[in-house]
């Protein structure tokens, strides 16, 4: 789903006739993960569906998790771009997609099916918004593996480099004229505030995304900053962000 001729005039198409027009590509990558056999022939139609496959081997479960998350994305996105000045910041794991180990040590990043869909409808339908990454992984590693994805990303550049940050950073920069007690007591307060006003567990990952995003918001008070997560910090960001927790990619063990 590289080529930009294989789609109509994304800009033109608003998102629910995307998520008409997509049914069928997204079921073909979703039955094409989930069974290995299956296969588009080279000279066919990238819509082709060989259906006795896809009813065969029960691939809903699957299916109807990427039609929502698609569906929640392309809903906050048309609701954020009705302000300016916005960036996106992406989890990467569990959100965008997931990585499969293979033999213990080797292991696969996946793009969801339904990520491979959007960054190309993303990029066209909203050109103005910037995509970003905000990631437990280190900065060096927030895009490893995604090499897998070349021709995708290199056909449609969805993400600015200069907007990639990683919640490990964090606790690189500890004030280290704070006392310890003190710096852990206001870490408790912090993360206490948070449970208030999510219902969604509140690990030290969350807090440390929090404090990226407060950052962020301090240092570019006119740029809006969103979020798109499996965890709660997204659920705290309210309409900036967007929780997709029970739509966390399922396919890959």
């Amino acid at each position: 789903m590289t080529d930009e001729s294989l789609f109509p005039p994304l800009q033109e198409m608003s998102p629910d006739q995307f998520m008409a027009y997509s049914g069928e590509m997204l079921q073909t990558l979703v039955a094409g993960a989930v069974v290995e056999r299956f296969k588009i022939r080279e000279n066919g139609s990238p819509n082709l569906i060989l259906s006795e496959v896809v009813e065969n081997q029960g691939i809903d479960e699957y299916l109807e998790r990427e039609k929502e998350f698609m569906k929640r994305v392309l809903e906050s996105y048309e609701r954020w771009s009705r302000d300016d000045n916005n960036v996106v910041l992406w989890d990467v794991d569990e959100t965008m997609g997931k990585v499969e180990f293979v033999n213990g040590s080797e292991y696969t990043w996946h793009f969801r099916p339904a990520m491979q869909l959007l960054i190309p409808y993303l990029s066209i339908r909203y050109p103005s918004i910037k995509n970003g990454i905000l990631t437990t992984r280190s900065v060096e590693h927030a895009m490893k593996g995604f090499d897998g994805y070349s021709d995708l990303l290199e056909s449609f550049p969805f993400f600015d480099t200069s907007y990639i940050y990683s919640a490990r950073d964090v606790d690189l920069e500890v004030d280290c004229e704070i006392p310890r007690n003190e710096r852990e007591k206001r870490e408790k307060v912090m993360q206490d505030q948070l449970r208030d006003r999510t219902d969604m567990d509140v690990f030290p990952a969350v807090v440390n995304k929090y404090k990226v995003m407060q950052r962020l918001d301090e240092e570019h008070p006119e740029t809006k900053f969103r979020i798109v997560d499996d965890c709660a910090i997204a659920d705290i960001a309210g309409e900036s962000g967007l929780c997709v927790y029970y739509m966390q990619p399922n396919i890959w063990s």
